[in-house]
């Protein structure tokens, strides 16, 4: 983890996915999340979080609150770039 501690995210990536090669932990695609959140990848980041619920349907509390956040805050990442297409959308005019 040295690497996240660092803020190389990408390394970090690399790291983790080599890890989870070796061992399909379900705490690495938690971790995977995180790191690709950090990263601004909010569409592979939503895949992890929900890769580690079906591996880990009942994670203790903290984690499960935790997650809840993290996983509300990247959907609306992964929707601002639709309701920005809306608005513009709505600004174009109407043909006659």
């Amino acid at each position: 983890m040295t690497f996240y501690q660092q803020k190389e995210y990408e390394d970090s990536a690399k790291e983790l996915l080599r890890a989870y090669e070796l061992k399909q932990l379900p705490r690495v695609l938690l971790n995977l999340g995180t790191v690709y959140r950090k990263m601004g990848k909010a569409k592979e980041a939503l895949a992890f979080y929900e890769r580690y619920l079906k591996a880990e349907p009942n994670p203790p509390p903290k984690i499960k609150k935790d997650l809840d956040e993290f996983m509300e805050q990247t959907r609306a990442l992964v929707d601002v770039p639709v309701v920005k297409e809306q608005i513009e959308k709505a600004k174009e005019p109407v043909p006659a």
